[in-house]
């Protein structure tokens, strides 16, 4: 998947074939990152890179929204990750991954959806909730 995005990063304005497949790759992509076997063969690092290359690739027009939801999830995420149990160093360090996962498909997110003058107002009304 993370090639197949990649392939359509430089359409620019182009409608993607991936658009209309979009918002079930987003949510797979999101179940993968919950899997208990995440830290397994870097599954959950390799899912949220999967996940910022899609939106890297994705046609922001025709996305906008999507991604919108997925900075709001994404945030969300992140807030919960400071709430976590942390008995030991192993912890800390999945803490960290986790955190900077998270901060990475953030600052995609935001670069997309800033990326036109018709989407830079969600990204005040997702960091305003």
């Amino acid at each position: 998947m993370y090639y197949l995005a990649q392939g359509y990063e430089d359409a620019g304005t182009s409608s993607s074939l991936l658009t209309q497949h979009i918002p079930r790759i987003i949510s797979e992509l999101l179940n993968t990152t919950e899997r208990t076997d995440g830290s397994d063969f870097k599954l959950r690092t390799s899912a949220y890179e999967t996940l910022n290359e899609v939106v890297r690739s994705s046609n922001v027009v025709e996305t906008s929204l999507i991604i919108l939801e997925l900075l709001k999830s994404i945030l969300h995420k992140l807030g919960q990750t400071f709430e976590l149990q942390i008995v030991s160093s192993d912890d800390r360090e999945k803490q960290g991954d986790l955190q900077a996962s998270l901060c990475a498909v953030i600052q995609v997110t935001i670069q997309k959806l800033g990326s036109t003058e018709e989407t830079k107002p969600s990204i005040l009304q997702a960091a305003d909730q």
